[in-house]
């Protein structure tokens, strides 16, 4: 129900998936591509599965600094064409372009140095399992400068509202690491090391072909600059989401951690069972973004009230749409486990983590889009707030207290993921509370 009780009507939900659908697709390519990579890798084996699971993870956490520059330019880039100034919005992405590209250097020369020691955490102990994660982390972060300026070019056309112009890049990325993926895996004998150099190499393709279309699909005339005030004034207006990641992945880190206390299975059917669940939630993390944009090209012209109608209106498109994900989670999780697992005992902990993570798909759609609106709006520090003490409170703290210690065998990652679906639904009811009573407080114009 929108403020003012008016309820988001089914006409409203299809005009929305409309407009973003090609942000939706573009997640759920990614999100298959995903699939295939697990798919490779399964057949070298639990550890090898595991092991990507565990370096997946620690390559996230190394993501996460450079979420300031992916918020930083989507909130400011899309305020200014909002007021109408392009050449601002085009300055703010080449500067943040240039810029991100070389923070990835040292955060990727950092990882390279840890990753032994990281997929020793990750893994509790296992030594064969953290050997795979810290092999293919370190392939997979040569590519770090390139993922960096893919999320700038992501959130510059989303800032514009050039949502067709990401599936190029979307295509791309899933093309080369569909082809690279076999080649490396197998026919060079490289193993967990070549799932890794295919996901890197995966980026430069994005980046190269959203560049190449950066006029033409989104209007910006140039998008590359020497950082000045603006790269430093971007990651400034994205820091607490940076701080929200980064705290986020570190909580997540914790919470793997717990999970691997159940054993190498446990581990190895969190890891496709994420992978599985990625083809909803990262659709939703699109209209998380649109919602951003929207909201904040409406804040950028001084249009308070619609821009909260227009947020509350996609959150509730974005609830409904992974009520019918969740559905589909339900429905796929026998056959999806069956074709991606590499045992038995791994399937059945696959079935059961997607059946308990598609009872919190709707609220996870809500908390979302709600977030993403605040954020467009001018506030980034908020969501970060309410997600961290969701995720610190909720989830890592009983985690780390309950996991392994209150139930063991098949019971033992059961409990993990019922402690993640009472988590997402508190933070969805803290969203829903302060979107409808505080959105104009919160909201402000940065440029």
């Amino acid at each position: 129900m929108l403020p003012g009780g008016r309820v988001v009507g089914l006409a409203e939900i299809r005009g929305i998936i409309r407009e973003a659908w090609p942000l939706m697709l573009a997640e759920a390519v990614g999100s298959i591509v995903s699939l295939i990579d697990l798919a490779f890798v399964s057949r070298l084996g639990v550890t090898a599965l595991a092991g990507v699971g565990a370096g997946s993870y620690a390559g996230w956490f190394l993501n996460v600094p450079l979420a300031a520059f992916y918020i930083g330019v989507l909130v400011l880039a899309s305020q200014a064409l909002g007021a109408g100034r392009r050449s601002l919005a085009e300055r703010i992405v080449g500067e943040s372009l240039t810029a991100a590209m070389l923070a990835a250097l040292p955060l990727a020369a950092a990882g390279i140095a840890a990753a032994h020691g990281l997929g020793m955490w990750l893994s509790g102990g296992d030594e064969a399992v953290a050997e795979a994660a810290a092999a293919y982390l370190r392939a997979r972060l040569l590519g770090h400068s390139f993922f960096a300026a893919m999320l700038v070019l992501d959130a510059a056309y989303r800032a514009a509202g050039a949502n067709r112009g990401i599936l190029y890049g979307a295509a791309a990325t899933a093309a080369a690491n569909t082809v690279l993926d076999p080649l490396l895996i197998y026919v060079a004998g490289l193993g967990v090391s070549g799932a890794g150099l295919a996901t890197a190499a995966s980026y430069a393709a994005g980046v190269l072909v959203l560049a190449a279309r950066a006029r033409s699909q989104a209007g910006y005339s140039s998008i590359a600059s020497v950082p000045r005030g603006l790269a430093a004034r971007v990651f400034r207006v994205g820091s607490p989401a940076m701080a929200e990641r980064l705290l986020f992945a570190g909580g997540n880190l914790v919470y793997l951690a717990a999970v691997a206390r159940c054993g190498e299975a446990a581990l190895a059917a969190h890891t496709v069972g994420v992978r599985i669940e990625s083809l909803a939630f990262l659709p939703a993390f699109a209209l998380s973004t649109y919602a951003s944009g929207e909201v904040g090209r409406l804040v950028g012209a001084g249009l308070l009230e619609e821009a909260q109608k227009r947020g509350w209106s996609i959150a509730g498109a974005s609830a409904a749409f992974m009520t019918l994900m969740a559905l589909v989670l339900a429905g796929v999780a026998v056959p999806a486990s069956i074709l991606l697992a590499p045992s038995e005992a791994v399937a059945t902990l696959v079935v059961a983590y997607l059946l308990l993570a598609a009872v919190s798909e709707p609220a996870l759609g809500a908390v979302m889009s709600l977030g993403g609106a605040i954020r467009g709006a001018g506030n980034t520090l908020v969501p970060t707030l309410i997600n961290l003490v969701g995720l610190y409170l909720v989830r890592v703290a009983p985690a780390y207290l309950l996991v392994g210690r209150v139930a063991s065998g098949t019971a033992c990652p059961l409990v993990a993921w019922l402690i993640m679906d009472v988590d997402v639904a508190a933070r969805a009811a803290v969203f829903t509370l302060v979107y409808r009573r505080y959105f104009r407080r919160l909201a402000r114009r940065l440029v």
